[in-house]
């Protein structure tokens, strides 16, 4: 089951509110698989907007202290089920949030890159 819980600033806590939630985790068996920013915390209205980019990840569920009548409307019509809750995500899921750190790019990343090349070579004896 995938389920998207709106968090607050400190990516632990159930936001009060579903549309102007800065962040948005996407929990799948238990488990954050993501944490994403919301980009439509600011926009008017912010109901249908955040409703529509968190049908982007498939929830079966999505999970926020408070839902507006258009968002609830929005994400129900899209066959997503709502629920209010609060307290932390552990508290939800028993499970502890993390940020998928992106990966090496840039110049370091290809110097590191050649590097571990290299002694993969050396001690492959090549």
């Amino acid at each position: 089951m995938r389920v998207v819980v709106a968090l607050s600033e400190d990516r632990r806590s159930v936001s009060p509110v579903f549309a102007r939630a800065p962040y948005y985790a996407v929990v799948e068996d238990g488990r954050v698989i993501e944490v994403v920013e919301n980009p439509h915390t600011h926009a008017m209205p912010a109901g249908p907007k955040a409703a529509e980019f968190v049908a982007r990840y498939s929830p079966d569920e999505v999970v926020a202290g408070s839902f507006g009548p258009i968002a609830e409307a929005e994400l129900s019509s899209r066959g997503i089920k709502t629920r209010v809750a609060s307290g932390t995500i552990n508290e939800l899921f028993g499970v502890h949030t993390f940020v998928r750190q992106p990966l090496l790019r840039g110049p370091i990343a290809t110097r590191l890159r050649c590097l571990a090349r290299r002694l993969l070579w050396r001690l492959l004896g090549v």
